[in-house]
């Protein structure tokens, strides 16, 4: 059974957002916007909120065809700015979509 379909308004005002412009930096973005959780659940030992995710940085470079660096950066840039948070754990990131 197909999963139910859901959206994401964006705003247009992300065409003055500072990572606009850094296409790798705005690839990240989007993808995780779109991965992350749309409602609260109930994960393996432990509770995602809305706007969580775990994943790993590999995921997310295959996932938009990027490379490893061009995520970790990408990230980096997006948790200075304050966009994201990333928590490490055993088995890969916590990543909060603020």
């Amino acid at each position: 059974m197909a999963e139910l379909s859901s959206y994401i308004i964006i705003d247009r005002n992300i065409l003055k957002w500072r990572h606009f412009k850094d296409d790798k930096c705005l690839r990240v973005f989007l993808w995780l916007l779109l991965n992350v959780n749309g409602k609260p659940k109930r994960g393996y030992e432990q509770y995602f909120n809305k706007g969580e995710i775990t994943t790993t940085y590999e995921t997310i470079a295959e996932g938009i065809g990027v490379s490893l660096m061009s995520v970790r950066r990408a990230i980096e840039a997006l948790k200075k700015s304050g966009e994201i948070l990333v928590f490490r754990q055993k088995h890969g990131n916590k990543i909060v979509v603020k």
